[in-house]
């Protein structure tokens, strides 16, 4: 074979090799699904942050989505709640999108906790104040869920509840999250226009 061929089959490889990385990082989806099957949300990409909250919204929200019939457990064993943010451009959901209801805790709350109806399952927050993320519960993700990155409001915890060290305990929001959480978002954005999307 000539050094002509030999060049233009590693091209091809190096060619094919590159062309093979973009496409798995394009289906780096995760799938959550309701305790049913009947609702499904796709997420791609890394999550901005990942966290269990123990606040007191948090916990009465869950309270009440609990209590609902059939309703699952929302809270871990400790009394937090674990949470996935996503970049809003980076879920869609792909089932049963008419099935989703919101749940408010207060009248007058930003936060809606998107529940599916067929089985009372809590899949994710939605903002009225046009926040660019997306919360998803995360144990809807199951064994696939990205790892927990940080304890937040443990001051609300509940009383009963001794939390470990091997994650950083913020007894409020981390002082550091208004200056990290933009520059996250921006770098996750620039991602996305560069490589085209976050979805296939």
């Amino acid at each position: 074979m000539s050094q002509t061929q030999q060049k233009t089959q590693a091209q091809q490889h190096q060619s094919q090799s590159t062309s093979q990385a973009g496409v798995q990082t394009k289906t780096n989806i995760l799938t959550a699904s309701c305790q049913c099957g009947q609702v499904v949300v796709q997420v791609a990409g890394e999550p901005l942050s990942t966290a269990n909250c123990y606040c007191d919204d948090c916990q009465a929200a869950a309270r009440q989505i609990e209590s609902r019939p059939g309703a699952y457990a929302v809270t871990e064993p400790d009394g937090g709640t674990g949470y996935s943010l996503y970049l809003k451009q980076r879920v869609r959901c792909v089932k049963g999108e008419n099935k989703l209801e919101a749940f408010k805790l207060k009248p007058d709350s930003p936060t809606n906790r998107m529940i599916a109806s067929c089985c009372n399952t809590p899949m994710l927050l939605q903002f009225d104040n046009n926040l660019p993320w997306v919360t998803m519960y995360r144990s809807r993700f199951g064994s696939e869920a990205r790892p927990l990155e940080m304890r937040i409001f443990t001051k609300y915890k509940p009383a009963q509840t001794q939390l470990s060290d091997d994650l950083t305990n913020y007894t409020t929001f981390p002082f550091w999250l208004p200056v990290w959480m933009p520059a996250k978002i921006i770098s996750a954005m620039l991602k996305d226009k560069l490589f085209g999307g976050p979805f296939p």
